[in-house]
């Protein structure tokens, strides 16, 4: 515990601008969502860059986030790997756009379902950590999922880029209630964490006759 305190310390404090980073990002997620809804037909020269780019300046935020000094690495903990995977489709959609593009609904689909499978994951590991909203983190990822595979198999008979649109929207809207909520909880608690840190430490009663009942043994 000691060592863990001492490097949190020493750290440069990040959490903030990881915060507010990580909102702007799921915010314009969130509007490119909504402007896909209201305009579907978009020249495909301007939805390269669109994608690619905003796939890209989300891989990095997600990155830096993973490597800010967040102690409970609830709300970022899935989002190194999936930094990589972010970038590694925006990378794809600028370079072999005509293919991504054929692929979109199923691409797009398949990304917006793993982030929302993570946030599930998220929710249950905030219950555990005794936040009383955890449940409302689960039913938004949980509608998130569930909206998204129709999206996947084509099931609803909308525009192709409206479809994406709506589940960027939701998605956008659910990462930045997550990010909010998880964190500043974390930032509430940082104070009683490193007392708590402090008095598991100090060896109680009970541990001291457990280890001597099993030098005994």
């Amino acid at each position: 515990m000691k060592n863990v305190h001492g490097l949190e310390k020493h750290r440069p404090d990040t959490i903030r601008e990881a915060r507010v980073a990580y909102v702007v990002a799921s915010a314009l997620f969130f509007i490119a969502g909504i402007l896909f809804i209201i305009f579907p037909q978009i020249p495909d020269g301007i939805l390269r860059w669109i994608f690619g780019i905003g796939l890209c300046l989300i891989a990095a935020t997600r990155i830096f986030a993973y490597w800010s000094n967040d102690l409970y690495r609830l709300a970022f903990q899935y989002d190194f790997a999936f930094g990589i995977f972010t970038a590694v489709l925006g990378l794809l959609l600028m370079v072999n756009f005509e293919y991504i593009m054929s692929h979109l609904q199923l691409m797009m689909g398949m990304y917006i379902l793993l982030d929302g499978l993570f946030k599930m994951q998220i929710a249950i590991d905030a219950q555990r950590f005794g936040m009383s909203k955890w449940w409302i983190l689960l039913i938004s990822s949980l509608v998130v999922v569930v909206l998204t595979v129709p999206l996947i198999f084509g099931l609803i008979p909308v525009d192709e880029l409206r479809l994406v649109g709506i589940a960027m929207a939701l998605d956008g809207a659910e990462n930045s209630w997550n990010t909010m909520y998880t964190v500043r909880v974390r930032a509430k608690k940082e104070n009683k964490e490193e007392l708590y840190g402090e008095l598991d430490r100090i060896e109680s009663p009970l541990d001291t006759i457990r280890k001597r009942r099993g030098k005994k043994q």
